[in-house]
């Protein structure tokens, strides 16, 4: 199933989604936070405009959601139904411009409290920041040289992790970080470090000019059926062909993000040339057991153009996905533990095919992720519009990410006297925006003072997992 939320306010930037609440939280890019039903699209409450700056980038996990101000503090708020005020206490407390919004929000939405937050604590960090990431029940945030540790629950700072650029190679602007109970993870546009929550040390890198990454490497590509077929089908496999002899003195590349499993084990690293780094139970490199390239599978996605066309990477519950300027992309770590394939079933000389799960020869079993499974998702192949995609994120059973259908181009189909014909329903639901091809409900329940923003046209897109044997949980 799929389905469209945001459809009354469509300059949606960032988005979280709390699945086990029901609850979508986004920010935008003229201001403001709203709080969604994922079921209802009902709006359930909000930040103004004026209070919340626009394209602010947005944290939460466990009821405590984070933004940024246009100064350096980073603002934390928790649910109203998590709070107990008898024991707030926390070590940065928030201040008046909180409470006063705080009031503002409770008069707007006088007859509901689902979904509400109140202010919590309030994180002044002494410099120019970059990045920040919240893995409960941490906050780090990034400076060009520091990384800043928070207890968000507490609100107490646990430690500054200095000397993030140095070495004889820095590692330039910073895209990303990312953060796990032992360590904290940066890419940089030159390199790729790991370094240890207990006492700061760098304990891995990776440089961006190394020829490969990983003894096996493998492109994935789609069937060109499938391609033909796109308005039939949500989700098509992708297959591996294996590549044997690496570029000679490759051009640069830049790592855009990083993620690690919950686990803290497995690390997934998004490059800008369409290339995913998956490692596998990455400590055993930092205790010198393993190479990088005995525990590493480079996967080259489908790419149609040579650099810079990667945007957004998430990963959660044992899959991947990704948006390049080619597609979206779903990939599922270990397919035997998700219930799609059961490797006793087959002789020992029988391979996992990625995509379909069948009895093809694909890919050795020694190698890391050898039960890995990709596809992707036809509908969503134009590359201008997805270049735009700001926001992708992976519940337990839905992909949710944001799309401004004004950037894809209407198509021109002809008949069978190659003459130009009228446009096929399906197309013009799918063009449009307000609809898709395989059923979206529109929204409803608008707030009496919400008016449709006929300037935007940008919404949340949600594929269901659950849709067929791709994606059984």
């Amino acid at each position: 199933m799929t389905n469209l939320y945001c459809l009354a306010h469509r300059d949606v930037h960032r988005i979280k989604v709390d699945e086990i609440l029901g609850l979508l939280i986004t920010t935008h890019t003229k201001g403001g936070i709203r709080v969604t039903d994922v079921k209802t699209g009902k709006l359930l409450w909000r930040l103004s405009l004026n209070y919340v700056r626009p394209y602010a980038h947005l944290e939460y996990e466990r009821g405590f959601m984070i933004f940024d101000r246009m100064t350096n503090e980073k603002e934390v708020w928790r649910l109203s139904t998590n709070c107990d005020l008898a024991q707030m206490t926390p070590a940065s407390p928030p201040d008046a411009q909180q409470m006063e919004e705080y009031q503002k929000s409770i008069r707007r939405f006088p007859d509901i409290t689902r979904g509400h937050f109140r202010p919590w604590a309030l994180f002044g960090i002494p410099e120019p920041t970059t990045a920040y990431r919240f893995v409960y029940p941490t906050l780090v945030t990034m400076s060009r040289s520091t990384a800043y540790l928070c207890d968000v629950p507490t609100g107490q700072f646990i430690r500054e992790i200095q000397g993030i650029q140095d070495g004889d190679v820095p590692l330039g602007r910073i895209a990303y970080v990312e953060l796990s109970a032992q360590y904290v993870f940066v890419c940089g546009m030159r390199q790729f470090r790991v370094f240890s929550r207990a006492n700061g040390a760098q304990v891995l890198w990776i440089s961006n000019n190394q020829p490969t990454f990983a003894h096996t490497r493998i492109q994935l590509e789609a069937d060109q059926d499938a391609r033909a077929k796109e308005f039939d089908q949500v989700v098509s496999a992708l297959h591996a062909r294996l590549f044997s002899t690496p570029k000679v003195n490759p051009p640069p590349l830049n790592f855009v993000a990083v993620h690690v499993s919950r686990s803290g084990r497995d690390l997934v690293i998004l490059m800008d040339d369409n290339r995913l780094l998956l490692v596998q139970d990455f400590e055993r490199i930092i205790k010198d057991e393993v190479e990088l390239t005995d525990v590493a599978l480079e996967v080259h996605l489908p790419n149609q153009l040579k650099r810079g066309s990667s945007v957004y990477l998430a990963y959660e519950h044992g899959r991947v996905s990704v948006v390049t300027a080619s597609g979206v992309y779903i990939l599922t770590l270990d397919v035997a533990r998700h219930g799609l394939f059961d490797p006793s079933r087959f002789a020992d000389d029988t391979y996992v095919a990625p995509g379909m799960i069948e009895n093809i020869p694909s890919l050795p079993p020694d190698i890391p992720f050898p039960y890995l499974s990709a596809v992707f998702v036809p509908r969503l192949r134009h590359g201008y519009a997805l270049y735009q995609v700001s926001c992708l994120q992976m519940t337990a059973t839905k992909v949710f990410l944001t799309w401004d259908s004004r950037l894809v181009p209407r198509p021109r189909i002809l008949n069978g006297r190659g003459q130009p014909d009228r446009l096929r329903e399906q197309d013009v639901e799918y063009m449009d925006g307000f609809l898709l091809s395989f059923g979206i409900p529109l929204g409803e329940d608008l707030e009496a003072d919400e008016e449709l923003d006929e300037d935007e046209n940008a919404f949340i897109w949600e594929e269901d997992l659950d849709t067929g044997s791709y994606f059984s949980y």
